[in-house]
């Protein structure tokens, strides 16, 4: 994921926004989705990608973060387990401490 070209912050947060959505749906087909910490993870995407002051520099690993969200087949499948979300969760902490925004890590057991 670092080695892709920059996307354009509109695009990652309509990509974060139709992710979370997307997940919404399946959650209320029964599907074995942790829907709150996903949207936790979306909230604190969706604040990064809002920050103008972000450097150029950080933006990749913004980017990191929220692609990774987004992609659904991951090291834990997102809606194939209530643990789904802790892997994207733990990418996205390992991006803050990154940044030094520990003020947004998402606490996990």
């Amino acid at each position: 994921l670092l080695s892709l070209a920059p996307k354009p912050v509109d695009e990652l947060r309509t990509a974060v926004s139709t992710y979370l959505a997307e997940v919404s749906a399946q959650a209320d087909s029964g599907a074995f989705v942790d829907l709150a910490l996903a949207a936790r993870i979306a909230a604190v995407l969706n604040s990064l990608l809002a920050d103008d002051s972000v450097s150029p520099a950080n933006d990749q690993a913004i980017q990191l973060a929220a692609l990774y969200f987004t992609e659904s087949k991951d090291s834990e499948p997102d809606v194939d387990s209530v643990l789904g979300f802790e892997d994207d969760a733990h990418v996205l902490n390992a991006v803050l401490r990154y940044l030094g925004r520990d003020d947004l890590l998402i606490p996990l057991p």
